[in-house]
């Protein structure tokens, strides 16, 4: 009895570190699209930038708008804010929700169903959490690049507008995306039937 309480307490260490080893974000929850909207929608991909004012560090989170030769044009909740190309020392964009809790979800349960195995459960247990982490952790980094692993021309295709701010573009009527809106994915009109 006592083994199975220590196998518990185990399941438990484990699967709360195998869970925290996700890719995180800063976005509010539900502004990422899934990815079959993320396809259709004029909205940026999420992005946080650190970046140096002075011997300052700081950093601001919102969406990525553009990326002009020397600056970085990011909405956040109350502004457009640009930032120095030559101050940011890191970036991280989202451009989509991975949607990996499913995953998460299967190798939880992948794990717990071990418990039926008796003493193989020393080698059928460390085999979901290994591969079911490595997986999911795959699948939850997917939808981020960062800087400066990455070079800034990668970032230019999840801008809202890639090719830059126009000059005549209204930078005050621009605004963030609202978390109630609801984008739809077209889908195939159906075919009309054929005469003979």
């Amino acid at each position: 009895m006592k083994n199975l309480n220590r196998y518990r307490v185990i399941f438990m260490l484990v699967t709360l570190i195998y869970i925290s080893g996700c890719a995180s974000t800063t976005a509010p929850q539900g502004w990422l699209p899934s990815p079959p909207v993320a396809q259709h929608e004029g909205f940026g991909g999420w992005i946080s930038v650190g970046y140096h004012t002075g011997d300052l560090k700081r950093t601001v989170h919102g969406e990525l708008i553009a990326i002009h030769p020397n600056q970085v044009f990011i909405l956040t909740a109350q502004e457009l804010t640009s930032i120095s190309i030559d101050s940011i020392y890191d970036m991280k964009l989202t451009a989509y929700n991975a949607e990996h809790g499913q995953l998460t979800g299967w190798t939880c349960l992948g794990i717990l169903s071990t418990i039926s195995h008796g003493a193989f459960l020393i080698l059928s247990a460390p085999t979901w959490i290994i591969g079911g982490s490595c997986v999911t952790g795959t699948r939850s980094r997917e939808p981020q690049i960062t800087y400066p692993t990455r070079s800034l021309e990668a970032f230019r295709a999840y801008a809202r507008f890639p090719q830059g701010l126009l000059e005549d573009i209204d930078r005050q009527s621009l605004k963030p995306k609202r978390l109630d809106a609801k984008i739809s994915v077209p889908t195939k009109a159906p075919e009309s039937p054929q005469k003979p």
